[in-house]
This record gives C-alpha cells, structure tokens and sequence, in this order.
C-alpha cells in the first residue's frame, strides 16, 4: 500500500483518478518474437512503460523526437528546471487542461531525466523512427476507461495505442520481462512467439478527502481501494493469472 499516493506518488495515481466503482478493463499489452525484432503493442496506460523501455534499451545517440504533453495545470515551472523554453496552451473545452507538441532532438540520457520528470505532472505520447530498429507511434488522445467485455476485437483494437519496437536481443528480452513482467518471469519460455497481458481493475470502495466539495478535486484526490487481476496468455494457449490488492 502506498502512503499519501495522490501527493508523492502522482505518476502512479493519475491514472486511477478516471474510474469510480466498478470492474474496468485496465492497461493491455502484447509483445511478439520475430527473428530479429520485439514489437511491443500496447493499451493506454501502458504508453508510459513501451516509451521508456525502447528509449531506455537504444545507444545513447542523438535522435529527434515528437513529443505531446496533455497537463491539468501549466508547466512553466517545471520546464526551465528541465533547461527547456516550452510553452502548453490552455484548452478551451469543457475539460480544462494544458497541451503542447514539441519536436526536439535528445540524447538518451537526456530524454529519459525528461520523461522521468514530465510523468509525474502529466501525460506524454511521442513518436520516433531512428532507423536503427528502434521506433514508438502514439496516438496522442485519451480514450474513455471501459467497461466493455474484453474479446479479441477490443483487445486487438485497444493495443494500437502504442506501439514500440527494438532489436530482438538476450539483453533486451531479459530487460523487458524484468520490468514488465516480474510476476511472471519464471512462465515465460525459452522459445517464445507472443505473449499478451490483461489488467482488470475491481474497484470496490472509494475514500474522498475531508473536506473537499469541488467535484473535480474529489476525483483527482479521491484514494481508490480495490484489486488489480493480471493474467498472461503466451504463444496463444497457455494462461497464468495473479492478484493484488491496491490502494491508490
């Protein structure tokens, strides 16, 4: 259980503040083996770990990138800490939010102190071709949390969020499972094709601060308590499913 996660864990609690009681399809992912490529597809919610991962496995060279950043508030203090003069433009629509689009040049390092910064105070999507067997290609709007049943359809459909790809490697394999997959890195084998992952969120109580009554800040304060179901399908037949309770 995390202490205070709408404060000092905002990375981790601003994806919960989109749901309210129930059971939701969360974050999909799958990942395929090819000779000589891993293709990484996932759901939104998981474009965070395919960005961070690809970048985190590519050389440390110099390559440009497209980056759009959606906010609740404006970053204009962040930004100078990070050494950049960006600027978000507030939205007009009934959501108020902040958005910009950025296209910069990075190196690795540089890229990953950013994202690492930019994850805690907003959402981020890029998109990047290095020519070098590494890419990411993000769409760039929020979809609606859904309560729909999860068949191969919506699956297929839901993975399209982002996609990201790196040369196929002992080391990359080895970093993926670590990072993605810990509670099941003792399943996976050897010879290995696909492996898909579902996240379904049970949501069954929801704790409102004291003393808040603007219902905008409920929601984005607001603690949910519940248990996150996970279940694995590798090469398409063989199924492994944990659980854990979270309060977030």
């Amino acid at each position: 259980m995390l202490k205070n996660p709408a404060e000092d864990y905002q990375e981790i609690h601003k994806h919960f503040t989109r749901y309210s009681k129930g059971e939701f399809t969360g974050p999909v992912i799958k990942v395929r083996f090819t000779a000589n490529k891993i293709t990484i597809s996932g759901s939104f919610e998981y474009e965070n770990f395919i960005q961070e991962y690809v970048v985190s496995v590519m050389s440390d060279n110099e390559f440009e990138v497209k980056l759009d950043i959606i906010a609740r508030s404006d970053l204009n203090i962040v930004f100078p800490k990070l050494g950049l003069d960006w600027q978000l433009k507030k939205s007009t629509g009934k959501i108020k939010n902040f958005k910009g689009t950025f296209q910069e040049k990075f190196f690795k390092s540089r890229f990953l102190e950013v994202i690492k910064e930019l994850n805690k105070y907003s959402y981020y999507f890029i998109n990047f071709n290095d020519q070098q067997g590494f890419s990411v290609k993000c769409k760039t709007k929020l979809p609606q949390p859904s309560k729909k049943k999860l068949t191969h359809e919506e699956f297929e459909k839901l993975t399209k969020f982002c996609v990201g790809t790196v040369k196929k490697s002992k080391k990359n394999k080895k970093i993926l499972y670590e990072k993605l997959i810990p509670d099941f890195e003792d399943k996976i084998p050897e010879t290995i094709k696909i492996f898909k992952l579902i996240n379904i969120y049970k949501i069954n109580n929801i704790i409102i601060p004291k003393g808040l009554k603007n219902t905008s800040l409920i929601r984005l304060k607001a603690i949910r308590e519940g248990k996150l179901v996970r279940t694995i399908e590798i090469n398409n037949e063989i199924e492994y499913a944990n659980s854990l309770t979270f309060s977030v």
